[in-house]
């Protein structure tokens, strides 16, 4: 009953450090070297890359000046195109609206014109179909016999030919 609870296998712990310590070198050889290599190549291009925008700027910085410079003058000979461009399209702006206006004048006239003579050809057929049915329901007085009850009948006859458009009923709404 002397038995201890836990034991220690010198054996086991010799061989896990061995395995430990082969396994680390194995990692450094494979995996740590690569890894330090391609951080310092990436540590070496970022490098480069600073290098070249630092170059670039400096360009940058000489070529802004140079615009600059060519933009001042630019400016100065666009305010005088414009100023000239500007008057030129005021006096073709002026001689456009005259002549649009000239051609809306001649337009309404015209308009004016052909609606009253739509207005008197319609006033015209109206006269001629009226004279018509009126000639119709004459016509048919005459042939017939004269009472009352039968010229209400014509009389309402003629009314419907004429395609009047229906009257509202006043007598409802008293």
């Amino acid at each position: 009953m002397n038995e201890a609870l836990i034991t220690v296998d010198w054996f086991t712990v010799g061989a896990t450090l061995i395995n430990t310590l082969i396994l680390f070198l194995i990692l450094k050889h494979f995996l740590y070297q690569p890894v330090k290599k391609m951080l310092k190549a990436r540590e070496e291009e970022v490098r480069a890359t600073y290098d070249a925008a630092d170059q670039d700027r400096a360009q940058a910085q000489e070529l802004k000046q140079e615009y600059e410079s060519q933009m001042a003058t630019a400016k100065e000979q666009a305010g005088e195109l414009i100023r000239s461009a500007t008057l030129k399209a005021q006096s073709h702006a002026s001689e456009i609206l005259s002549d649009a206006q000239k051609k809306a004048e001649d337009r309404l006239q015209r308009a004016g014109e052909q609606i009253e003579t739509e207005r008197r050809k319609a006033v015209s057929e109206a006269r001629d179909a009226i004279a018509g049915l009126a000639i119709s329901a004459a016509e048919q007085v005459v042939r017939e016999e004269l009472n009352a009850a039968r010229n209400e009948k014509l009389v309402n006859q003629f009314l419907d030919q004429l395609e009047l458009p229906e009257t509202p009923d006043l007598s409802a709404k008293r």
